[in-house]
């Protein structure tokens, strides 16, 4: 199982079903990767009405910060 498995639930859980969070944002490691989970959101009919509340970044702004 990978974080990607279960990141559907975890959107719908958080922007759906809760009125806490107001906005997700996915880190991965590569452009590619934010492009495979987008498009692997997006064919999800539940997810995919949430997609504006969903942002991606990439992890090298994180770590430039961390380790300059």
């Amino acid at each position: 199982m990978t974080s990607r498995d279960n990141l559907a639930d975890h959107i719908l859980a958080c922007l759906r079903e809760s009125d806490a969070v107001s906005s997700v944002t996915i880190v991965a490691p590569i452009k590619n990767r934010i492009v495979e989970i987008e498009r692997m959101l997006r064919a999800n009919s539940n997810v995919r009405p949430l997609m504006n509340r969903v942002q991606f970044e990439t992890i090298t702004p994180y770590l430039k910060e961390l380790w300059p």
